[in-house]
């Protein structure tokens, strides 16, 4: 059973780097069993296909990422939620990225594609990512900021944000000489977060202690 489980988890791994290197038609099924060290059977026997794998590899990078702020709201479910958690949810998703690196770049350049499959990913994980964002941010207390701002738009510089340096990795290589996948950018991207998250403090009209 674990070494099913080694295998399909290879086949993810090997898929979500071919996929990011050479695009979903540039890869056929055999370069992702070499690469995987697996017999090219046994893609067709846990996925059913290339389509089938490009759909779960999608699905499982995306579940990952919504248990991750699931996570961060269970274990705040009896507590307030103050300006410094949103600091730490950050940080989560940025690691959870980061240790997914070629899954997380493949996936978000996938849904910038109008596809079924992309609009299934909205209907779904998408949305359930902005409600459980909402709810965050509405304990919080942002919902009373300035009226220039608006709880939308907050949200989506939230998500931006986190997803920055794992969507656009190639223009922070190529233009600022970063390394988005190193530690030391993510701690120091981390530190920008936290100035963010600052200026929020600065405009809501209920200010809890921020403690960063």
């Amino acid at each position: 059973m674990e070494k099913r489980k080694d295998s399909r988890q290879a086949v993810l791994d090997a898929a979500s780097r071919l996929f990011h290197m050479y695009g979903y038609d540039g890869t056929s099924v055999r370069a992702i069993a070499s690469e995987a060290g697996v017999n090219v059977a046994l893609i067709s026997y846990y996925f059913g296909g290339k389509k089938a794998l490009l759909e779960q590899l999608m699905e499982h990078f995306l579940n990952g990422y919504i248990l991750e702020i699931e996570a961060f709201l269970k274990k705040r479910e009896a507590s307030v939620i103050f300006l410094d958690d949103i600091v730490q949810l950050a940080e989560c998703l940025l690691v959870y990225q980061a240790h997914h690196f070629y899954m997380a770049r493949f996936v978000f350049r996938e849904i910038t594609l109008d596809s079924m499959l992309t609009r299934e990913i909205m209907t779904t994980y998408l949305m359930k990512e902005k409600y459980l964002l909402e709810a965050i941010f509405q304990q919080v207390g942002l919902v009373g900021l300035d009226p220039h701002y608006s709880l939308d738009f907050l949200i989506m510089q939230f998500r931006d944000m986190v997803m920055l340096p794992y969507s656009q990795p190639q223009y922070i290589r190529k233009v600022y000489g970063l390394q988005p996948t190193q530690s030391t950018f993510l701690s120091h991207y981390i530190k920008h977060v936290r100035l963010w998250v600052r200026g929020l403090d600065a405009t809501a009209t209920r200010k809890p202690k921020l403690i960063i």
